[in-house]
């Protein structure tokens, strides 16, 4: 459908399901890893990333995306249906961007294929295949490590493990406000679309594109408007720039320390092994 494609830049964070929305948030307070603790799941996450984009090799990548998968999957119990669709939303960048770092030009044919354009040739080598592959894998591997964190983590836990952190508090506030807003946002988007299929103002593209230009010029309009009203029902509670946030203190149980290592075990195989086949 139009309206689905063009929704996907404006809620590239959701996870589509024909017309109903389930956002990340919903996704996390329904994981089954959501009451580990979220300041290792943090840590775990980032550290995940780091291994992946620090250390720069390919069976690490390609580990880390299988084993976070499977984390995701297996044990926070997140569908691979929707698993897939949240993968997608960013694959269309990373595919995109590392077609563009694995072909190249050249005013002779060479490579393993290329095709004439103008003066040169467009051409595909094996070394611009395994870039490919090195980019796609790095990429992959890190999304999966973070959505590790994002699809079990409601927002007010991130914040609260944000401030035990010691980030600034208006950092800290905004950043969940924000969040939160979005939420809000979408769902008007979604009653306006709704209004707007009834018309049939998506019956095809061209409509579809003047529609979609509309509904957005009329959601400024409507969130501004909202956003006073919402700033005023906080003033009302006796709102002071800090909002409370109840996050409960858990432990580390045995299963998720175990489930860590296992991780930082294999990324020590897999680097100790590829040092000594080279």
């Amino acid at each position: 459908m139009y309206e689905n494609l063009l929704v996907g830049g404006l809620g590239g964070f959701f996870i589509l399901h024909g017309h109903s929305d389930v956002s990340m948030d919903e996704s996390a307070y329904h994981s089954g890893i959501r009451y580990w603790n979220t300041e290792a799941k943090l840590i775990f996450s980032l550290a995940a990333v780091i291994f992946v984009v620090v250390l720069d090799r390919a069976p690490i990548s390609v580990f880390t995306f299988c084993y976070m998968g499977a984390v995701n999957i297996f044990v926070a119990g997140v569908s691979l249906r929707n698993y897939w669709k949240a993968l997608s939303v960013p694959a269309v960048f990373i595919l995109l961007g590392s077609v563009a770092i694995g072909i190249n030009f050249s005013g002779e044919p060479q490579g393993i294929c290329c095709f004439g354009i103008g003066a040169g040739y467009l051409y595909l080598s094996e070394a611009g295949l395994y870039d490919m592959f090195c980019v796609i894998s790095k990429a992959f591997g890190a999304v999966s490590a973070m959505y590790v964190f994002t699809l079990s983590t409601p927002a007010g836990d991130f914040a609260e493990a944000l401030r035990r952190f010691h980030l600034p508090p208006v950092f800290v506030e905004l950043m969940h406000l924000v969040y939160r807003y979005i939420f809000i946002l979408f769902s008007i988007y979604h009653r306006m679309k709704i209004a707007a299929e009834s018309r049939l103002g998506f019956r095809d593209y061209k409509t579809s594109l003047g529609s979609f230009g509309k509904i957005l010029g009329n959601l400024f309009l409507v969130s501004m408007k909202n956003a006073n009203q919402y700033y005023d029902a906080m003033e009302a509670r006796c709102y002071d720039g800090m909002g409370g946030i109840y996050a409960e203190k858990r432990k580390i149980t045995v299963f998720q320390a175990a489930a860590m290592f296992c991780y930082t075990a294999g990324i020590l195989a897999i680097s100790v092994l590829a040092r000594i086949l080279s």
